[in-house]
């Protein structure tokens, strides 16, 4: 078959617009691989799928690990379960649709890269008619997708009913319906952009209605149309349709029929002896009396690897072997933290004084405050509501819905975290002062944008080792620091100590007088901690001279061989701007704890942190 291909700058497209990267795609398709090889009770053909198959499954879900394998687990549990599903190695069904439906993809994309499907009878002989073998040749479609292009936009489907009567579409029994919805909504993983029906009189609309509309989620139905108009006068792109059509400029139906069936052979003739596998369910994972395949991760954390920064400038992800390295340190097993998020997350639902952006947080969010607090999940639980209830508290945490702030703080000052750790692996912050113009300066935009970068490193990394922030004060004077209001840094300050949960290695501020020093020691360091205060440092002395890994730093300071500093803040700012993950994040800054529903616990004690509500933490024995 001759398909027009996506260009690897669709692809990239494509990939933006969910919020995905090639670099994270590739990281999933391999933790996607060793998942399916712990799920014993899936067929052994698991074991042989292609990066394209697994790649469909992973970019059609936008990236989620854990749709991805709900619907992998539905795709493989399907087989044998139902006519539709069974006697698919012999390319019989194929044989008989093909004398009486035409199923096929249409050779070009739409302008959006949309690719298109259309079904339609070409003999209404009721006798030839075989609703099992439709059904198995649309399965057949999809299989064949599954197998070829791995990175594609939401599909178009075209059906078009055109000699339809009724009396075939009353040859479709209930069981078989609901048993290809069920495939076609919970194992197949492709977007869908458009599913048309056209040519169908009232009569069987009605019936069509019936029957697809209460399976369909309500985005669903908003693209879902019925229409008895022909398939030309209401398909957008008509000059793509088969020369059948009115306007259509492609090949004859009839042609692109015969193609596709033998293109369809060939796909069964490769997988027939798979079709034929079917899942043991005296294998499937009974997980600490959960018997749900699809609660939690199941031995895999997807690491978020956004593509933060152009490849010269790559940001830092820890290894597993280094990953699994830091969780040793904080004596933290990975099957424990596993365990750890469904926990956390079912606690969170209990949650409802918290706003509803709580139940759309990633595992990646959920692990870094399980590692943050080194595996206490009581610990967590508390940052968490710190984290929700200090929104719309103070000057810091409010007006941070859109990119205002993040434009103006741009011109003066640099906030960055730094392509490479250290050799300990400890993640690098830098904050410099590119502008020294006090009116320009303002100092709760810059800690707004600073935590926006805390906002986008807790969905991104969740396994990390210790921080380290270094604040250059070169071009800070105390002018600047009289501009801070005091409850803004206050409140910043609870924040970072009490809602954020990464380890803290050392505070380091740098190129500091004598004056602001002072101001510092009294204005700060009472805040913090007795560990924090242990770990803040306040020196005169120039970066190079105060930090030991200089060789890191940007190459504008002294002895620095990383990428310059304008270089580094440019990225950095363009990636807080077009991150799909901030994107979807910034709405949901503007919602607030409700304290009027927050829990009210037995024995006088008001205090949202004291247990766990309901569920007690399993411990993990490794």
């Amino acid at each position: 078959m001759s398909l027009q291909p996506l260009s690897y700058e669709q692809e990239e497209r494509i990939l933006l617009e969910i919020g995905y990267s090639r670099l994270q795609l590739n990281q999933d398709i391999e933790q996607l691989k060793e998942w399916l090889k712990m799920q014993e009770h899936l067929p052994q053909c698991r074991l042989q799928e292609s990066d394209i198959f697994l790649s469909n499954f992973l970019v059609g879900c936008k990236g989620s690990l854990e749709i991805s394998k709900k619907k992998l687990d539905y795709y493989y549990t399907l087989r044998g379960k139902g006519d539709i599903f069974c006697n698919r190695d012999k390319p019989e069904f194929l044989d008989k649709c093909h004398t009486f439906a035409a199923v096929i993809q249409l050779p070009k994309n739409t302008p959006d890269d949309s690719r298109v499907y259309i079904a339609r009878l070409i003999d209404t002989d009721l006798d030839k008619f075989n609703p099992i073998a439709y059904l198995q040749t649309l399965l057949l479609l999809f299989e064949h997708r599954f197998r070829n292009d791995g990175i594609t936009d939401r599909e178009t489907y075209l059906i078009d009913c055109k000699d339809l009567s009724l009396r075939h579409f009353l040859q479709f029994t209930p069981t078989l319906l609901k048993s290809y919805m069920t495939f076609f909504l919970d194992a197949n993983p492709l977007r869908v952009k458009k599913l048309l029906i056209a040519n169908a009189p009232t009569a069987l609309a009605a019936a069509l209605n019936n029957v697809f509309l209460p399976f369909l989620s309500a985005k669903l139905r908003k693209r879902y149309f019925v229409s008895d108009e022909p398939l030309e006068k209401v398909f957008e792109y008509p000059s793509m349709l088969p020369s059948d059509y009115e306007g259509g400029k492609e090949k004859s139906l009839a042609e692109l029929n015969d193609e596709w069936y033998a293109t369809f052979k060939k796909t069964l003739a490769g997988i027939s002896s798979q079709l034929g596998e079917v899942v043991d369910e005296n294998k499937r994972p009974r997980d600490g009396g959960i018997e749900n395949p699809y609660f939690g991760l199941n031995g895999s954390i997807k690491s978020r690897a956004e593509t933060f920064l152009p490849s010269k400038m790559s940001f830092y992800y820890p290894t597993k072997d280094e990953e699994d390295k830091i969780l040793k340190e904080i004596g933290y097993s990975r099957s424990q933290l596993e365990r750890d998020i469904p926990s956390l997350r079912l606690w969170l639902q209990e949650q409802i004084h918290l706003p509803e952006s709580r139940l759309k947080e990633n595992d990646v969010f959920l692990s870094n405050f399980l590692v943050g607090c080194k595996g206490s999940i009581e610990q967590a639980k508390r940052k968490l509501d710190h984290y929700y209830s200090m929104r719309g508290k103070g000057e810091a945490f409010m007006n941070r819905s859109t990119f205002d702030y993040v434009d103006s703080v741009e011109k003066y000052v640099t906030i960055v975290d730094l392509p490479k750790p250290t050799p300990e692996g400890n993640c690098i912050a830098l904050t410099h002062m590119t502008n020294d113009d006090v009116e320009m300066y303002n100092g709760v935009d810059t800690l707004k944008k600073m935590l926006l970068l805390f906002e986008l490193k807790l969905r991104t990394i969740p396994i990390a080792g210790q921080h380290i922030y270094i604040l250059d004060a070169a071009n800070y004077s105390m002018s600047h620091f009289l501009k801070l209001p005091p409850t803004a840094l206050r409140s910043f300050t609870s924040f970072f100590q009490e809602a954020y949960p990464v380890r803290v290695k050392k505070i380091l501020v740098t190129n500091v007088p004598q004056v602001l020093a002072t101001a510092i020691n009294t204005v700060i360091v009472p805040f913090l901690s007795k560990k924090l205060k242990d770990r803040f440092h306040v020196t005169s002395d120039p970066i190079h001279k105060a930090f030991e890994h200089v060789e890191v730093l940007p190459k504008d300071i002294e002895g620095g061989k990383g990428p310059a500093l304008a270089d580094l803040g440019s990225a950095w700012a363009k990636t807080l701007k077009t991150s799909q993950i901030i994107k979807d994040l910034l709405p949901q800054l503007s919602e607030e704890a409700d304290e009027s529903k927050r829990p009210q616990l037995k024995n006088g004690i008001n205090d949202p942190y004291f247990g766990l509500h309901g569920s007690i933490k399993a411990l993990v024995l490794d």
